[in-house]
């Protein structure tokens, strides 16, 4: 633990600086709020089909309710009566696991009701372009789709065809954000109909450069990086730049199921955007802490007279506690375990002290200038 700590440390001083130049310029403002993987393992659907997926973060609930938008990567399928091998069961099981249709690692699938579940939390959007995104084959994609759609819970990185796009534009608040999410990989199942988005042929830069006129801001949500690596790859911060210098805002990746740092990147006509490398686990079965340790990111947004800046970011440290599972904010937990503490420790050493959100703290992602 303690190597890990320095070397988390060290991190931190390459990726230090979160303070922006406009931050306290006026204009319309929007919040968005982040979290990484909803990954559920076999005990977190047991419980969630019990006593509803809704217990695995209640007391976080105001905070993914207060962003104006609400982003979370759904990792892997939620596609009804679908079993392992691809083919419709005679009967779904209905919400509970099985084992089969609705089962945990290595094949994922949810029953649809996480859909509802999630929409009725805040959030917004999700991404479906994750390495778990074929665990039901093509069939599993589509059926994925029909469920989103059916709870109006809007989804991006997968598409039912080959004649779908690979974003989604969302208004909210007189604003018109553009997302655009994709995967690294999906397991080496294949992908014969191309329906999820791959972040490494060129189509995300294609793709940002077709509607960034058509938004105020584009925010790409990447499945990407090394599992278990406290520390982005020189490829994946390079390829983060260039999406910011293609137009886009903001970076949100996932995957390696650890956090990695946040950065501050200029680009070369001036803009200020975001990249963090990986949000972590949102929710999940994984230890040991360093896997039940993520944020939620609050990033906040102005604009004025057509340009668009980045005023501020703000976090919450989180902790997965298990048996039963819940996700709590780590700086909020009264007296709090060894487990609690050194998760905290953690997330303070990779992103900083200055930016933690208190708790009963309104979410103001630039409050240095208040």
């Amino acid at each position: 633990m303690f190597h890990l700590l320095i070397s988390l440390f060290l991190i931190n001083q390459s990726f230090a600086d979160l303070s922006f130049q406009k931050a306290c310029d006026r204009g319309e403002t929007l919040t968005i709020g982040a979290v990484g993987d909803v990954l559920l393992h076999q005990p977190l659907q047991v419980q969630g089909y019990k006593d509803g997926f809704q217990t695995l973060w209640t007391g976080l609930l105001p905070y993914m309710e207060a962003p104006d938008l609400m982003y979370a990567n759904l990792e892997g399928p939620a596609a009804a009566g679908i079993q392992k091998n691809g083919k419709e069961a005679k009967k779904d099981p209905g919400q509970v696991f099985d084992g089969n249709v609705y089962s945990g690692y290595p094949l994922f699938n949810y029953n649809p009701i996480i859909a509802q579940a999630l929409k009725d939390s805040g959030v917004d959007i999700v991404s479906t372009a994750n390495n778990h995104a074929m665990d039901r084959k093509s069939i599993g994609v589509r059926k994925t789709i029909e469920a989103l759609d059916k709870y109006d819970l809007p989804y991006v990185g997968t598409r039912s065809d080959s004649k779908g796009v690979f974003y989604r534009i969302m208004e909210k608040k007189g604003w018109r954000l553009g997302w655009i999410a994709c995967s690294f990989s999906t397991n080496d199942i294949g992908d014969p109909e191309d329906l999820v988005l791959d972040c490494y042929d060129g189509r995300v830069s294609e793709i940002i450069k077709e509607i960034q006129d058509q938004v105020d801001a584009v925010i790409v949500t990447p499945h990407w990086g090394n599992e278990y690596a406290n520390s982005p790859t020189k490829q994946r911060i390079n390829l983060g730049y260039v999406w910011l210098e293609d137009g886009a805002t903001a970076v949100l990746g996932s995957h390696p199921h650890v956090t990695q740092p946040w950065d501050k990147y200029t680009t070369s006509d001036g803009r200020e955007g975001l990249v963090v490398y990986s949000l972590g686990n949102f929710v999940s079965n994984q230890t040991p802490v360093v896997k039940q340790s993520s944020l939620m990111v609050f990033l906040g947004l102005s604009k004025s007279e057509g340009k668009v800046w980045i005023n501020g970011v703000r976090y919450l440290p989180l902790y997965m506690q298990r048996k039963p599972y819940e996700v709590v904010a780590s700086n909020f937990v009264e007296d709090p375990s060894k487990e609690v503490k050194q998760s905290l420790q953690l997330m303070t050493n990779m992103f900083g002290t200055d930016r933690v959100l208190g708790q009963d703290e309104e979410i103001v992602t630039n409050p240095e200038c208040h």
